[in-house]
């Protein structure tokens, strides 16, 4: 998949060859590539700045497409973002609608992974974490549809969902390490 859109052949070929690339599994570096195809965002100017554009900017719209996910070979549900990027490329649709569709996607996409994964495994709440939770309509839309598959949903109220509550499960881990020890 290549968009029509300037540079786009040089990215694809960067991309090829690894230059300048890495893994991530943060949605937050899908809300940073949206950004640049749905706004031309190239810079942001503090971590968070290009998800909180595209929250703002999203229309009411539900429209989504189920995007694939499978396990990948560590057995992690992995979620494919890839059908999404005709529509965030598409300028013949408003920038708001864009930012809404995305926000669906991957909130549908939230759901059916905790589906599949409720099929073999017996639970009936979720957590929610990760500074992509700070993002109002999607955390709001996730709850909702876990809500609606029967399914409680729980987010932190006392340490921060975060960069700053990752640090504090790091240092229970790290503390309860040497306590064994």
């Amino acid at each position: 998949w290549k968009p029509s859109i300037e540079n786009a052949d040089l990215a694809y070929k960067l991309w090829q060859k690894r230059i300048g690339t890495f893994v991530t599994s943060s949605i937050g570096r899908i809300f940073d590539a949206a950004a640049n195809l749905v706004l031309g965002l190239n810079e942001a100017s503090y971590e968070g700045h290009a998800p909180m554009i595209l929250e703002s900017l999203s229309s009411r719209d539900t429209e989504f497409i189920n995007l694939p996910i499978r396990h990948d070979g560590d057995g992690v549900l992995r979620m494919d973002w890839e059908p999404m990027l005709d529509v965030l490329v598409d300028h013949t649709i408003a920038a708001g609608r864009r930012a809404a569709f995305l926000h669906e996607c991957l909130a549908q996409a939230a759901l059916r992974i905790a589906l599949k994964l409720r099929e073999n495994h017996k639970f009936d709440a979720v957590g929610l974490c990760g500074g992509v939770f700070q993002n109002r309509r999607l955390a709001d839309r996730v709850v909702s549809l876990l809500q609606q598959a029967d399914m409680q949903c729980y987010m932190p109220e006392v340490v921060p969902l975060n960069d700053e509550g990752l640090a504090f499960g790091q240092l229970i881990e790290s503390h309860a390490n040497w306590a064994v020890s």
